[in-house]
C-alpha cells in the first residue's frame, strides 16, 4: 500500500493528491502528522490540504496535528475550517 500512497512530504511541500480509498487517506494524514511534526513550519499546508479531504478525514488531520504540537491554530484558514467543522470537532450530530 506504501506504493500507492501520495508521497507525505510532497503533499507537503504542495502536492494536491487526494487517494480515492479511505484507508490510503488515513495512512496518508498520518504520515502527514508525522513529518509535519518532525520537520515544522507546515501549519497553513495541513490545514490547506485539509480542506481539500472528506470532512472526517479533514478534522482526523487538523485534530492529530494539534496533539502532535503542530499549531494550526495560528493559521489564517483555522477559524474558517473550525467554524465549517465545528460540529465534527465537538463530536455533536449536525
Amino acid at each position: 500500500m506504501k506504493d500507492e500512497l501520495p508521497d507525505a512530504e510532497a503533499v507537503l511541500e504542495g502536492k494536491d493528491e487526494v487517494p480515492e480509498e479511505p484507508d490510503r487517506i488515513h495512512a496518508l494524514v498520518s504520515s502527514m502528522v508525522q513529518k509535519g511534526a518532525d520537520r515544522g513550519g507546515f501549519e497553513e499546508r495541513i490545514v490547506e490540504y485539509a480542506n481539500l479531504l472528506p470532512a472526517e478525514f479533514a478534522v482526523l488531520l487538523v485534530k492529530d496535528a494539534l496533539r502532535a504540537g503542530i499549531p494550526v491554530q495560528t493559521t489564517e484558514q483555522f477559524q474558517e475550517f473550525s467554524e465549517r467543522h465545528k460540529d465534527l470537532i465537538l463530536g455533536e450530530k449536525p
